[in-house]
């Protein structure tokens, strides 16, 4: 009984169970990466800032965001690679007593400039970052989805507009994990 416990625990088959058990890990991560080609290796992702770094979005890589200079905005990024574009803006909440009314104004004012307007969306209240945030979206045209967060900071309201085409599903997807690396200094 030990010499047979001894021949199977021999240098040479440690080994060989090893290298069996390493190409068998591999065999199976492979066909369930093949098997689920919507899982994809993170790829990194950039981070842009506002000129006065009062904001800072970190975006994935794999959208190739890149700058837009619009004076309209503290913070412009577009994708031409997937039609999408993400603006920031600020405006002073000083005089401001009833910030839904003044959400829900503007929110009005902005869906009466698009054309063939579709599922308009109630204004929620939500917190991001600890943030008192309020929230509205609508789509536009066949595959335009505007999706904008409007976050009170310090008598001041930062405005985050995603323009999203809904051709890329995915990019619709990361929406909550930007605004949760978003910050607002």
């Amino acid at each position: 009984m030990i010499n047979f416990k001894n021949k199977i625990f021999t240098k040479k088959n440690l080994i060989l169970f090893s290298i069996i058990f390493i190409l068998i890990m591999i065999v199976l991560t492979l066909f369930f990466l093949l098997k689920h080609p919507d899982i994809q290796a993170p790829t990194g992702s950039s981070t842009y800032s506002s000129n006065d770094s009062a904001v800072t979005i970190t975006v994935p890589n794999n959208y190739e965001f890149s700058v837009v200079e619009d004076d309209s905005y503290i913070l412009g990024l577009r994708s031409s690679k997937i039609s999408s574009n993400i603006f920031v803006s600020v405006n002073s909440a000083t005089n401001i007593r009833d910030i839904k009314s003044f959400v829900d104004g503007d929110k009005n004012d902005y869906i009466s400039k698009f054309p063939n307007i579709s599922n308009v969306s109630d204004i929620n209240e939500t917190t991001i970052n600890g943030l008192t945030a309020y929230n509205y979206s609508f789509n536009y045209k066949t595959n335009m989805f505007v999706d904008v967060y409007w976050i009170l900071k310090d008598e001041k309201i930062y405005v985050i507009d995603f323009n999203i085409n809904t051709d890329n599903n995915d990019f619709y997807s990361h929406r909550k994990e930007i605004l949760d690396k978003l910050k607002i200094v």
